[in-house]
């Protein structure tokens, strides 16, 4: 079986772009990885970045190429 961690995985994208300088960061994910989108969205919360709806976008869409 193979485990994804995504609350790390979340936390290391979002510090790797913040050590680049953003601040302003969004989400692309499809509602089966809510875990991804809570780890992200809890992360960002805890360093002060806000969220914004406008950047999120979240469906039902696959986004692998077939």
């Amino acid at each position: 079986m193979i485990y994804v961690d995504s609350t790390g995985c979340m936390q290391l994208a979002v510090d790797h772009l913040m050590a680049l300088g953003h601040r302003e960061i969004g989400y692309i994910g499809e509602f089966t990885s809510d875990a991804r989108f809570y780890a992200m969205s809890g992360y960002m919360e805890q360093k002060d970045l806000d969220l914004r709806p406008e950047f999120v976008k979240r469906g039902a869409e696959r986004f692998e190429l077939g």
